[in-house]
């Protein structure tokens, strides 16, 4: 979980790190159901990404009225074609931060990233953001279809970068 550049740099207060990360990605997962036949079970890896203005999550003094805190969820629901759910994502972001790091933070996004593997077909993505401490939610509903992998080796589609950030 990040937080936007154009809020001044805040962070959650939980975790400061500098991480330098060369991922390479071959899927395969085993399940096992009430049958004794295991299946097996490859495809194409894709990444949710989700940008959540922090204008719309409220802010609230901590109890000991030093901090403002604010706390917030986000839920994924991936389902096949027949309704099952293939895959769940979930991160539940308390934040506690400076007054005057709010205003600069409730300027810029908080974001969202999974990365997922799943065979072709048509999918279900529902995705949920929850706001804790002012109790409001917002809900969405996309479809997602994942055509057969391709034979050898192959690029992925163009991702548009909206911005970059130096790393110190």
């Amino acid at each position: 979980f990040s937080y936007d550049s154009t809020a001044g740099g805040a962070q959650d207060g939980y975790l400061r790190a500098r991480q330098k990360n060369d991922a390479h990605a071959v899927f395969g997962a085993l399940t096992y159901e009430a049958t004794p036949q295991p299946q097996l079970r490859g495809g194409l890896r894709y990444t949710l990404v989700m940008e959540i203005p922090l204008a719309g999550i409220e802010f609230a003094p901590d109890e000991q009225g030093e901090l403002d805190r604010t706390h917030f969820s986000v839920l994924v629901v991936l389902r096949d074609a027949t309704g099952v759910i293939v895959e769940k994502f979930s991160q539940d972001s308390p934040l506690f931060t400076s007054r005057q790091q709010r205003d600069e933070l409730k300027r810029g996004n908080a974001v969202f990233i999974r990365s997922f593997a799943v065979p072709a077909g048509r999918y279900g993505v529902e995705t949920a953001v929850v706001d804790q401490i002012g109790k409001h939610y917002s809900v969405r509903r996309d479809e997602l279809a994942v055509g057969a992998p391709p034979a050898g080796l192959a690029l992925s589609e163009i991702a548009v970068v909206k911005r970059t950030e130096a790393v110190p």
